[in-house]
């Protein structure tokens, strides 16, 4: 492990990944459902995510928004190497990337990075040593902007701590064993394997952590690195995490994932009566984590939070609504902490429907929707639920943006998979973040940039294409389709199934 990474494994690079909570507008849209003031997401706005990775968030973000700033800061060099890169390829102008420490932002060198609106950081809070965790403090103390919003997810007690000693394990088996790192955590997951089959009593304890193992198995060996090869590894605390930014004066005001903020889908209705009495918020979160187990937190700070009367809350809710997925596809069924909850049908199918036909404001769903069991509250809930689910984007109705940097964006990353690495997400200028793709989604925008015919076999030839040199192949049910007869077949079929329910979809996105 090399000095510089200061307790944090950075002999190997991160994953590729695109975290749709970190966007202006979806920050915006869980504070409004919890009842505060938020105009993070304006024109103007500034943003700053620490421990960017590759950037591939920050550049999605950048290229759907380019009404704002964007800063992106790892002190990996690799990853901001990469990431200029391809902010350079689709020549965005509204990004920039910082090659630093937390520990070295606040030095003089790096003055004119400015104040931030958001300040956004996915999971490494959890994974740094504490002195990095009091730099990422007073980064926030002194860059976040009055009104601001500061954005932390970590691994979260108590529902991770069955596992910290697997971690623990991980972690000594790797120090012992110093090959390549996927290597090592590959080697150190099989023994972890080979002691639970030999009836390790620590794994009887927890047949969880055992269930955890087998579920570890074909994951993304980049992340498992990251994930257990670090030092300062720790679960934390909601309550701490509260306490480490109170003296910044951040104030908790919601979760990111709007699910965990409704009583009914993120705790077990045996324990409703728990939490009533309980008027400390710190506290009362830290006891909900108990009472549904949780092992990761989406936490959203602001700095001088304003409460919406419910007055307020109604208005500032009338935004635009969009259905990013087809309608065949879109369900009332959520994904939960308390698992897979479903809507009502008679509330859930109208407002999918009416919302499949095109944007609309949210008070003029309410107002079609409006019925004896279709409340304006119950409507709002449903709505909020379907953000949670990632199926519907909310947006402000006054934002006009330029569509062009996305689009050049989305032929970059399209040339991504070309080089071959891979990529699921594409830029959404309309609803100012990112939404996922399939193949044939790049394949109909590499074939769109070379003005080709745009009907299914030309997409999967033009898809087929893209991979061809590459180790990325079609999968459907498990199988990869490797070779190109039976990639094309695939490939032509889900072409069509794009022009027949997404190129609707694509168009209102802004692809």
């Amino acid at each position: 492990m090399s000095d510089w990474g200061q307790g944090y494994h950075v002999g190997i690079a991160y994953t590729l990944g695109f975290y749709p909570e970190l966007a202006p507008s979806h920050l915006e849209a869980a504070l409004l459902f919890a009842g505060f003031k938020s105009d993070v997401a304006r024109a103007g706005a500034t943003y700053c995510e620490l421990g960017c990775g590759y950037g591939l968030t920050t550049l999605v973000l950048a290229a759907s928004n380019p009404q704002m700033s964007f800063v992106g800061v790892d002190f990996n060099p690799v990853h901001i190497v990469a990431a200029r890169a391809l902010a350079e390829s689709a020549r965005l102008s509204n990004i920039r990337f910082v090659e630093a420490s937390f520990d070295e932002l606040l030095e003089p060198r790096f003055a004119d990075l400015g104040d931030f609106d958001i300040i956004a950081l996915h999971g490494i809070y959890s994974w740094v040593a504490p002195s990095i965790r009091r730099a990422i403090v007073k980064f926030a103390d002194a860059r976040l902007k009055t009104g601001g919003v500061l954005y932390v997810s970590y691994n979260a007690a108590p529902g991770w701590m069955p596992r910290a000693p697997l971690q623990r394990l991980i972690f000594e088996y790797a120090k012992r064993h110093p090959t390549a790192p996927r290597a090592t955590t590959a080697d150190a997951l099989r023994f972890a394997k080979t002691i639970k089959d030999a009836g390790a009593l620590y794994f009887q304890a927890y047949p969880q952590v055992g269930a955890f193992i087998e579920a570890m198995e074909g994951k993304d060996l980049a992340y498992l690195v990251h994930e257990n090869l670090n030092e300062s590894w720790s679960a934390l605390y909601h309550a701490d995490v509260v306490a480490d930014f109170l003296p910044t004066r951040l104030s908790y005001a919601c979760a990111a994932h709007i699910a965990d903020d409704i009583d009914e889908t993120s705790i077990p209705i045996t324990t409703h009566g728990v939490l009533p009495d309980i008027s400390d918020g710190a506290w009362r979160e830290t006891v909900k984590d108990f009472l549904v187990g949780r092992s990761f937190r989406r936490d959203i700070f602001v700095r001088g939070p304003v409460q919406l009367t419910p007055a307020e809350r109604t208005e500032e809710l009338d935004r635009v609504l969009v259905l990013i997925v087809p309608r065949a596809a879109a369900t009332a069924s959520i994904q939960t902490p308390m698992g897979e909850v479903k809507g009502r049908a008679d509330l859930y199918s109208p407002i999918l429907d009416r919302l499949a036909d095109g944007p609309i404001r949210l008070s003029q769903l309410v107002a079609q929707m409006a019925g004896p069991d279709r409340t304006a509250a119950a409507v709002i809930q449903a709505v909020g639920l379907l953000i949670h689910s990632g199926q519907v984007k909310m947006v402000r109705p006054d934002t006009e943006t330029d569509w062009e940097p996305a689009r050049r964006f989305n032929v970059a990353l399209a040339r991504e998979i070309a080089a071959g690495r891979s990529v699921r997400v594409l830029a959404a200028p309309a609803v100012g973040t990112g939404v996922g793709a399939d193949l044939c989604d790049f394949g109909f925008v590499a074939a769109r940039e070379q003005d080709l015919r745009l009907d299914a076999q030309t997409i999967a030839r033009t898809t087929w294409k893209m991979i061809e040199n590459t180790s990325i192949r079609p999968m459907r049910d498990g199988k990869l389709h490797r070779h190109e007869p039976e990639a094309l077949a695939y490939l032509h079929e889900a072409a069509e199934q794009l022009l027949a329910e997404k190129l609707g979809i694509l168009k209102t996105l802004g692809i």
